[in-house]
């Protein structure tokens, strides 16, 4: 990624800042969640293949990050998932 400027005519929303190097999490199954201390803790894991010495292989599911935030921002986070005109969705469509 590169640090791109504003789009010609837009604005970014007041207060974000773009990192280049946030990282991109990809992410098959969410073994567990719940809370801790008022904060909501959710654990996201991959499928992975692992080859072994006699050319097989075999699938394991492996940590690849945790979330934790508050009631506010995984009511937005879920908002983004449920929303069909979400960036993301509109984004995957072809024009």
């Amino acid at each position: 990624m590169t640090d791109a400027p504003d789009p010609p005519g837009k604005k970014l929303l007041a207060g974000y800042v773009p990192i280049p190097t946030a990282p991109i999490i990809c992410f098959d199954y969410v073994p567990t969640y719940g809370i801790f201390a008022g904060a909501i803790h959710i654990e996201l894991a991959a499928r992975t293949l692992l080859p072994l010495a006699d050319d097989s292989t075999v699938s394991r599911m492996v940590e690849v990050g945790r979330i934790r935030c508050s009631h506010a921002a995984a009511r937005t986070l879920k908002e983004a998932l449920e929303t069909p005109q979400s960036p993301a969705v509109a984004a995957s469509k072809p024009n």
